[in-house]
């Protein structure tokens, strides 16, 4: 199933413990999922960050399939995106 890949920034780290600054999802609707995001009913780190007063943007957004967005994942490599 074709949707969007897309690449969240966060503008700091979630905590001293968990230093990422970057989230990759996949959605067949993408305005709906970044809304879900932004009010707190996404994932649980775009929730936490939320909860800690942590602002995040989209910083890219692809066409692709859920295995694409695995593929990047599984490079851990968000920064370079």
């Amino acid at each position: 199933m074709s949707g969007y890949i897309y690449l969240l920034h966060f503008e700091r780290p979630i905590s001293p413990l968990h230093t990422c600054q970057h989230y990759i999802g996949w959605t067949p609707c993408l305005a709906s999922r970044i809304e879900d995001h932004w009010f707190g009913r996404g994932a649980n780190l775009t929730r936490v960050a939320r909860e800690r007063g942590i602002r995040f943007e989209v910083v890219r957004i692809w066409r692709g399939s859920r295995t694409d967005e695995r593929r990047l994942k599984r490079w851990k490599n968000a920064p370079k995106l």
